[in-house]
């Protein structure tokens, strides 16, 4: 640094780091070991005084170059006047050094000046003060100048607060714990400030005067002090041989404390071993639990879908058995419509024998009425003579035809109000009047229409059943030709996977949940088709408010499709000009129904 300054080299960008660190170590030194060095006061002043004006200089020049990068039209702000008062500051500090140098000699020699001990570590300790009010100015000062050389074009300066905050970062910096801001630099100049002019003042009153009286020396000879050195170096060696025996003592201690420790950890080793024999034991028993229960699932599944099955087909049973039951309804309804047209047949013989002479008009004649009419008829055969009934018979018989006539008319008056009132308590029918222009359609047309929609109507569903039959194929065989098993490649024996959804069951429940769906779908599939052939055998559909079902006949005759053989054909001609699909009526007697029922039967 010197070489530079006789060079004229040393400016601003040249950086003080080293020589701050040289400084420091000069005060490390000079505190360690000329701390009772005796000083010369008056040079000891006169250094601090150029050294004090010289800071001053310093936090001045970097207060006006802060100034200098603000913007124009800032003296209001606080940063502003923060820099004109350290401005001021360091003015004053520069006058009050020059009122000291004045009472100073000027060639250098040692005057009569003298103060006391605390008037010389008040001088020493100025120096540090307004050296950190110097840093942190100078600190301050470069990162305004960053700033603006960071800034964009057309801006004027560095902003006002960003250089109050670029002060409170440099006061954080040097002064550490005891910053306060800006204060800390004013405080330092001004406690600066007022130690000099207080100096100053003294110097001018002549406080500070040596008066010539000679100062007591207590040094003792150099022997004298290095013998008290030694015997001090000694003491401090007895004092280091007490803290090594007592530091053995405690490695002592501590070596059996690590034993104890050690042999802790073993146990706690033995332990360890133990609880993953125990553990691995566990595990071992948990998998066999795991595997037993495992095969307790699958038989419980097996016996599960055993039982599915045996009750589907007791419900198949059931049902063969109830449409078995119903056709057999059926027949008897038909046996009980013919009893009933047989005695109806009967009844009918009975009033036509009736209308005949000498017999009861209806059921109301009594056994012996009948009997004494046979009587007299018999007599009559065999007397060969003509009988006349008795006026009391004959009277008698009229009576009752009356008493008939009435008690039918009254049944058929009791029957005729019941029917009205059922027929009354009915509700409504709603019948919509048709205009003139559809009541004169062709009705022909009509019919044709609806049934070339309810034929479009079964194409559509009959190739939708179609395309969900094929695609229902294609998805078998995908399946049976893409069957997969469980991916063990990336697993290490006797390890849990990471999620569930590696785990054998869960491969195992997915593949069964598929073929559950499966299934599903085919029994929808087949209902639908069950229907549509329903639906195309004329007769062998049910037709409800909701939808049509496949009648008991048809179901039955499907469902045994496989157990029966065609053993004939039996072929009605009739009208309808041979269309396919036309239906036929015959006409005939429940007896030719039965012997041709035994016919087909044999």
């Amino acid at each position: 640094y010197v070489e530079m300054l006789r060079k004229d080299q040393l400016d601003e960008n040249i950086g003080l780091e080293l020589l701050e660190k040289i400084v420091s170590s000069v005060q490390f030194l000079q505190g360690a070991h000329l701390q009772s060095a005796k000083l010369e006061q008056p040079l000891l002043l006169t250094h601090l005084s150029k050294a004090v004006a010289a800071a001053a200089d310093v936090a001045s020049t970097e207060a006006t170059r802060i100034r200098a990068l603000m913007p124009a039209g800032s003296e209001g702000h606080e940063a502003a006047v923060f820099t004109s008062t350290v401005v001021s500051c360091s003015s004053e500090i520069n006058n009050a050094v020059k009122r000291i140098k004045r009472r100073l000699p000027q060639d250098g020699s040692a005057g009569p000046i003298s103060f006391s001990v605390e008037v010389q570590q008040l001088l020493l300790d100025m120096v540090p003060n307004i050296a950190h009010a110097a840093t942190a100015l100078r600190q301050v000062a470069r990162s305004c100048m960053q700033q603006a050389g960071l800034a964009i074009e057309g801006t004027e300066g560095v902003q006002c607060s960003k250089v109050q905050e670029l002060i409170h970062e440099a006061t954080d910096i040097v002064y550490g714990s005891e910053d306060q801001g800006p204060d800390s630099i004013k405080s330092s100049l001004s406690t600066t400030l007022e130690h000099l002019t207080t100096i100053a003042t003294s110097l001018e009153k002549g406080e500070y005067d040596y008066d010539g009286t000679p100062h007591e020396t207590n040094d003792a000879p150099p022997i004298v002090q290095r013998a008290q050195r030694i015997k001090a170096e000694l003491k401090d060696s007895e004092h280091i041989k007490y803290k090594l025996e007592s530091r053995d003592q405690d490695l002592r201690d501590l070596r059996l404390l690590m034993k104890q420790k050690n042999e802790e950890l073993s146990e706690m080793m033995v332990r360890r071993d133990l609880a993953e024999k125990k553990l691995l034991n566990a595990t071992k028993d948990a998998d066999s639990t795991i595997e037993k229960l495992q095969r307790k699932v699958d038989d419980t599944m097996m016996l599960l879908k055993r039982k599915e099955k045996e009750y589907e087909e007791t419900m198949d049973h059931l049902q063969s058995d109830i449409e078995s039951l119903e056709s057999e309804k059926g027949e008897l309804r038909e046996k009980l419509k013919v009893i009933k047209k047989r005695s109806l047949y009967d009844s009918m013989d009975e009033k036509t024998a009736a209308s005949l002479p000498g017999l009861s008009p209806s059921g109301a004649l009594t056994s012996s009425m009948l009997s004494t009419a046979s009587a007299c008829s018999g007599m009559a055969g065999g007397g060969g003579g003509t009988v006349h009934d008795s006026p009391a018979l004959v009277q008698q018989i009229q009576d009752l035809r009356i008493a008939l006539r009435a008690a039918t008319a009254a049944a058929t008056v009791a029957k005729s109000n019941k029917m009205q009132e059922q027929l009354a308590h009915l509700p409504p029918i709603a019948v919509c009047r048709l205009s003139s222009g559809e009541e004169k359609r062709d009705l022909g047309k009509e019919e044709g229409a609806g049934e070339a929609s309810h034929s479009k109507q079964v194409t559509d569903s009959l190739n939708s059943l179609t395309q969900q039959t094929a695609k229902l194929k294609k998805e078998l065989q995908s399946v049976i030709s893409n069957s997969s098993v469980v991916d063990l490649s990336k697993r290490k024996a006797g390890t849990t996977p990471a999620t569930t959804t590696l785990t054998p069951q869960y491969h195992m429940q997915r593949q069964r949940n598929t073929l559950l769906a499966f299934h599903r779908t085919v029994a929808i599939v087949q209902s639908e088709v069950l229907k549509a052939i329903a639906c195309h055998r004329p007769g062998g559909a049910v037709t409800t408010d909701m939808r049509p079902f496949p009648s008991t006949q048809l179901s039955k005759a499907m469902a045994e499709k496989g157990k029966l053989s065609q053993i004939g054909q039996l072929t009605v001609a009739g009208g309808g000009g041979g269309a396919k699909g036309s239906e036929v009526r015959i006409v005939m007697q429940p007896q030719h129904i039965h012997q041709l029922h035994a016919q087909l039967l044999c």
